[in-house]
């Protein structure tokens, strides 16, 4: 009987066993997929910013004939554009693009998601720490802010580029009128009468 008693005692321990390590299994693969999830948000905010940046850097590229390496600090771009008279900053989605681009650099450069540059994010707020879950309202909500900004940008740069109101061509022939000549200025008159 005692040899019977040991037996199943062994089985019992070896069913529990057998139980402990498919839940530590168990639990080792949800941790991973977690992890995995986590990653897949933040690699979704990355390609968000990416594809940003390319289209910005495309279209300023084609509009003004700057190269496009040329234009990889956001300080940069805001300069660059200020010396055109486009203040980005009070464009529509200027904030949501901006929040992209500090949540980008602290997934790329930082240890801690939450930091002085991503507090401000309003999905975190007030929040101890980051998840996938906020990650991806925060990605939700922003979805069609790049697009949006860059159409903001673009009517911008047309403007720039094509609107000459009688204030502009006046304040352009002056600023030409005090570096020309005479003759040059008949030359640039006729230039324009024939092209």
């Amino acid at each position: 009987m005692t040899e019977q008693i040991e037996m199943e005692k062994t089985e019992l321990s070896k069913r529990r066993n057998e139980d402990i390590k498919k839940r530590f299994l168990t639990e080792m693969q949800i941790y991973l997929l977690q992890k995995e999830l986590f990653a897949l948000s933040q690699m979704r905010i990355i390609y968000k910013y990416m594809q940003f940046e390319i289209h910005l850097k495309k279209l300023i590229s084609v509009a003004y004939g700057v190269p496009e390496n040329g234009l990889y600090n956001w300080d940069k771009l805001i300069s660059f554009f200020k010396s055109k008279n486009i203040d980005l900053k009070k464009l529509n989605n200027y904030s949501d693009v901006h929040n992209i681009l500090e949540l980008n650099n602290s997934i790329k450069h930082s240890e801690e998601l939450l930091n002085d540059r991503t507090k401000n994010i309003p999905e975190f707020q007030n929040r101890k720490s980051v998840n996938v879950r906020l990650i991806n309202e925060f990605y939700e909500r922003t979805t069609d802010s790049p697009k949006e900004f860059i159409w903001e940008i673009t009517k911008k740069i047309q403007k720039d580029l094509y609107d000459f109101s009688n204030e502009r061509i006046e304040s352009m022939a002056k600023e030409l009128d005090k570096r020309m000549d005479k003759v040059t200025k008949e030359k640039f008159i006729e230039k324009l009468k024939n092209n």
